[in-house]
């Protein structure tokens, strides 16, 4: 599902059962896994993964040539500047582990 006022780059991937919500932004080189959730106002930089199932907070912002894993979630607000492991909370500026889920 794409929302409204998304904006998709170019060399975007998106697979099958993701949700886009509104005014997401992807960048170039981005891979979205199935089955992942983006909330409203979340911003991915270019070359960026996405793992199956992740689930990224309304108006989080993922830096350029991060991998965030399959599983996880990034809380509402944080800014990704490190590689997220799968099954695993992180919130904040800069966003840092809370917890295994």
């Amino acid at each position: 599902m794409v929302a409204e006022g998304c904006i998709l780059t170019v060399n975007v991937d998106v697979d099958a059962h993701v949700t886009l919500n509104r005014s997401v932004n992807l960048g170039h080189d981005v891979r979205i896994g199935k089955f992942a959730t983006l909330s409203p106002g979340v911003v991915v930089s270019g070359n960026v993964d996405v793992g199956e199932g992740a689930y990224l907070g309304t108006g989080c912002i993922i830096r350029e040539k991060i991998q965030i894993g399959a599983w996880s979630e990034v809380g509402g607000g944080a800014f990704v500047a490190k590689p997220v492991i799968s099954r695993t909370l992180v919130v904040g500026v800069p966003a840092a582990f809370k917890k295994d889920l």
